[in-house]
């Protein structure tokens, strides 16, 4: 047969001694049956295909040649030599990512599904097989040499080997490779002599495996009972990637293998399977990390909190004597109606996540009325109420991600003031809510259309301040002290990709204290029949209690839950206004500019007042 170099065979029956090739012409044979009979069947310097094997005895000895194989018949109950730079296939087995081996070494390679039952037989992968067959061992014994490669697939259940209780051994230096690996325990070989297993090899560097996702990684294969099993276990996820903000449902969805990079995944599962794949986007983990905290990484929690003090500062300036003061008509007996148009630019960066930016601005309009309740202790008392309301946006840069938060807001205050001559005392409560619509575009190699999220806020605040004017024939020197007490409340949330839940959040709850210290230099003068008072004011604003938001998230599909804290603001910040105030009869008008500013964060406000008097 050696001289043909092209044969084609429907059925090939082996009882006595025949060869293909002949080492001098390599020969490509195609068979659709070979059924094994007895006697011995050397395949040298050849690429054979078999459509179905039947090895019912005999000896199969392969030198150097490449034989796939379709399906084996039955048990294998020949005895199954595979030499010297030989490589055989059964089942199309993928070898694209297999280690490089060398021209001496033997190669038996199984496909997805397959698996090989020695019986009667015997089977012997060795590098260091030339030549002719070697003596056959005794029936069911399995031997991997140290010049061998055994491909297997990881999703082959029962053993990729099964014996019949005879000896299996495999030498130092032997490799295993296992396709489409699992996190589990896998067996490669089963239903040998628990007396008659040796395993040197298949462990270090001779244990490879072919998974897409970078935690996976083979313990060494150890013999357990009349099996060898190798356990395949995902890596800690915080100790891969450090800065990962959800070790715990990335190490869940790997202990239990719910890892799935498919479409028919559930989304949470779907989205951190593949940014844990080697061939994803090298900014992958920190789009996980933004949309594992979506609202925070928009600045919702900011924005909600900067909105509230706005609503705050616009009825305590409203009662400070460094806007209406002395004999003017604004604050005099009777009832004060006044609407004021509020606009602000915020921005922050660094607190959400290294290098990010949020900068977005609102606009509102706030109206009230107040009206003097009588004296106590000497002084006057006034009490009034105020609603606000508005909308605005926000947008992230320098993320993995790109999001935006358009938002609407409205409020309720209510404030009272006491003042006796210099000394002013004011008090106000508020409750401020939002509507945030948070969308989130993700990384192209996440293959996930954008994820959007509806958060809704609340915050209740309640401020108390003093205040006294020390006048001098130049300039009014009007230091001040204040708290604001505010509870800021972020609702549960879902986050959601193509209408499916991506993670959830839960509500959290932030205890945040300002101590505003300042002073404020203004100058009373008339001019043109206007009263007018321009005024500066500084103020140092040290802030204490959660000052981080905490974000406690669950990808769906996956039955854990990560917390982790984010900063929203800064401990101390310093603010600065400038403005005048006009009044002429009962009207008075006021224009306002003020920015605060800390190490994070910058944020900028315009007021225009309007005041009435009846």
């Amino acid at each position: 047969m050696g001289e043909n170099s092209n044969i084609e065979l429907a059925k090939l029956t082996n009882s006595g001694e025949s060869q293909l090739g002949d080492g001098v012409t390599r020969l490509a044979a195609t068979v659709d049956t070979l059924d094994m009979q007895g006697g011995t069947l050397n395949i040298i310097d050849s690429d054979v295909t078999i459509g179905k094997l039947t090895a019912a005895g005999g000896t199969i000895f392969i030198d150097p040649s490449n034989v796939k194989v379709g399906d084996l018949e039955g048990t294998l109950d020949a005895d199954f030599f595979i030499g010297e730079g030989s490589t055989v296939d059964f089942g199309g087995a993928d070898m694209s990512s297999a280690p490089a081996v060398g021209d001496k070494t033997a190669v038996l390679a199984l496909g997805p599904g397959k698996s090989i039952e020695v019986d009667k037989g015997s089977l012997e992968v060795n590098g260091a097989l030339t030549g002719t067959a070697p003596i056959p061992p005794a029936d069911g014994t399995v031997t991997f040499a140290p010049d061998s490669l055994f491909v297997v697939d990881g999703a082959t259940e029962g053993g990729v080997i099964r014996g019949s209780g005879g000896a299996l051994t495999v030498e130092d230096g032997a490799k295993l490779h296992i396709n489409n690996a699992r996190v589990g325990e896998f067996t490669v070989a089963s239903n040998f002599d628990p007396n008659a297993i040796t395993v040197g090899g298949w462990n270090g560097s001779n244990l490879t495996l072919t998974t897409s996702n970078v935690l996976i990684e083979a313990v060494a294969a150890t013999p357990d009972g009349d099996d060898v099993i190798v356990s395949i276990v995902a890596k800690d996820a915080a100790s891969v990637f450090p800065d990962l903000r959800v070790p715990r449902n990335v190490d869940t969805m790997m202990a239990e293998g719910q890892n799935d990079t498919s479409d028919d995944a559930p989304a949470g599962i779907r989205m951190l399977s593949r940014a844990l794949e080697k061939t994803a986007s090298p900014d992958s983990i920190d789009a996980v990390n933004e949309a594992s905290s979506a609202a925070v990484t928009v600045g919702v929690q900011n924005t909600a909190l900067r909105i509230a003090d706005a609503a705050s500062n616009t009825v305590i300036g409203h009662l400070s004597l460094a806007q209406h003061d002395g004999s003017r008509a604004i604050h005099a007996d009777g009832a004060d109606f006044w609407a004021a148009p509020m606009y602000g630019n915020l921005y922050t960066s660094g607190m959400a996540a290294g290098g990010q930016s949020v900068r977005g601005q609102f606009g509102g309009l706030a109206l009230g009325a107040d009206v003097e309740a009588g004296q106590f202790l000497g002084g006057k008392f006034r009490i009034g109420a105020s609603i606000n309301g508005g909308g605005g946006q926000s947008e992230t840069s320098g993320t993995a991600t790109s999001a935006q938060n358009d938002y609407d807001f409205g409020g309720l205050n209510f404030y009272a003031g006491w003042n006796n001559g210099a000394l002013n005392l004011m008090a106000s409560v508020g409750y401020a809510f939002g509507n945030h619509e948070v969308e989130m575009g993700l990384p192209a190699s996440l293959g996930m259309s954008s994820a959007k999220a509806d958060v809704d806020t609340a915050a209740f605040t309640a401020d108390l301040c003093a205040e006294y004017q020390l006048k001098t024939g130049w300039l009014d020197v009007l230091p001040h002290v204040g708290v604001r007490y505010t509870v800021l409340r972020t609702d549960a949330h879902d986050l959601k990709s193509g209408g499916e839940v991506l993670n959830s959040v839960e509500r959290d709850t932030q205890n945040i204290v300002q101590f505003p210290i300042g002073v404020t230099l203004s100058r009373d003068f008339d001019l043109a029949g206007w009263a007018l008072k321009p005024a500066v004011d500084l103020s140092f604003i040290p802030a204490a209690g959660d000052k981080d938001a905490r974000t406690s998230v669950n990808f769906s599909g996956i039955d854990a839950v990560d917390s982790f804290d984010t900063r929203i603001m800064d401990s101390t910040s310093w603010a600065a206004t400038v403005g005048v105030q006009a009044e002429k009869g009962a009207f008075s008008l006021g224009l306002n500019y003020g920015v605060q500013a800390s190490s994070h964060e910058t944020d900028q406000n315009v007021q225009l007042k309007l005041g009435w008097k009846f």
